[in-house]
């Protein structure tokens, strides 16, 4: 397992950013899945960062943030070994483009996703937010006490997805909620694993409110 996390990015021509994108792919991908939806959002001054997840899955295809154990994907252990090198990786960032933490947004799939929401709470600095595609909320037991950052979340699902069904976003939303959160949710009509342009457009119409 490597002690840092490396993956592609994309910078605008003068390499100027005063705020940062930073993609978590899904289980067995890479970072240059999610890179490609960099265009997409359209923000200006942003760099766009996408680094692999620390160790190769099981299948020897792609990557993954923690472990699926066996389809479970209870690994507490590997989660806080992923937390730990994503501080760094967010540090790294700070330090290279002066970048504020509350100036970095989490963007996750699939897997990508439950390490965001892991991550974003109990990370050292306060992150501006949470953008969570097709994912599920991992350890919620915990997020009811003081010291957690509660930053901004939203979370988007396909009604047909057959991997990650809907509902887990439906009872994230609670959750984060009843935890003290401010949260969306919003469910895509007959959209399954994957990334819509009408997911894309509630990621982007909630970002001008709150980025």
């Amino acid at each position: 397992m490597p002690n840092k996390l490396t993956g592609p990015y994309f910078l605008p021509h003068n390499n100027k950013i005063d705020k940062a994108f930073i993609f978590l792919h899904g289980y067995g991908s890479n970072g240059e899945d999610l890179i490609s939806l960099a265009p997409q959002f359209e923000e200006k001054s942003t760099g766009y960062f996408s680094p692999n997840a620390p160790a190769k899955t099981n299948m020897g295809i792609g990557y993954e943030w923690f472990s699926d154990n066996n389809g479970t994907f209870i690994d507490k252990a590997g989660m806080e070994v992923s937390l730990r090198l994503l501080e760094n990786y967010l540090a790294d960032i700070h330090t290279k483009y002066n970048i504020p933490y509350n100036k970095m947004m989490l963007v996750g799939f699939s897997q990508g996703t439950m390490m965001s929401l892991y991550s974003a709470p109990r990370l050292k600095h306060a992150v501006a937010g949470v953008i969570g595609f097709s994912g599920r909320l991992m350890w919620n037991e915990e997020l009811k006490g003081e010291k957690y950052h509660k930053p901004p979340i939203i979370l988007i699902h396909g009604e047909a997805d057959d991997v990650l069904p809907y509902d887990n976003s439906i009872t994230a939303g609670k959750e984060l909620e009843e935890a003290g959160f401010k949260v969306e949710v919003h469910i895509i009509p007959n959209l399954p694993h994957g990334i819509d342009e009408n997911g894309l457009n509630f990621a982007k119409k909630w970002l001008k409110d709150k980025f």
